[in-house]
């Protein structure tokens, strides 16, 4: 994968270091199954209170609970579970099209950063003594 400016860079990195660990966290502490207990209790009240005419209030119940569990499924597969493990190699930058447009990009040794050390390891050099 490649970005086109150290700003997509840096942002696309944050967005999975922020993704993965809420979802670390949601998975460890089982987290993600509280708003599907929530939504089983209020469907279960609300099939209660069904009159009836209705019909049979288990048979509505499973119905909307498998409603409501297919979609919930498919926005934890869809938006919550990384796709994608974080790993600084996994991205790089490609400064051709800063190039082709003219636009001077400073590099991460001309921005004056310094010697620059993270947790995903050595990104810059020091060049200000």
């Amino acid at each position: 994968m490649t970005a086109n400016s150290y700003f997509e860079y840096v942002l696309t990195l944050l967005g999975w270091l922020l993704n993965n660990g809420v979802w670390h966290t949601l998975t460890a502490t089982g987290l993600f199954a509280l708003p599907l207990l929530a939504k089983l209790v209020a469907l279960w009240l609300n099939a209660r209170g069904q009159g009836a005419d209705e019909g049979n209030s288990a048979r509505l119940l499973v119905v909307w609970l498998e409603h409501y569990v297919y979609a919930a499924l498919m926005v934890m597969m869809f938006a919550g579970v990384p796709f994608l493990n974080v790993d600084i190699n996994t991205i790089s930058y490609d400064s051709q099209r800063a190039k082709q447009c003219g636009v001077p990009v400073a590099g991460i040794v001309a921005s004056g950063t310094g010697d620059v050390k993270g947790s995903g390891g050595y990104i810059g050099k020091q060049i200000l003594k």
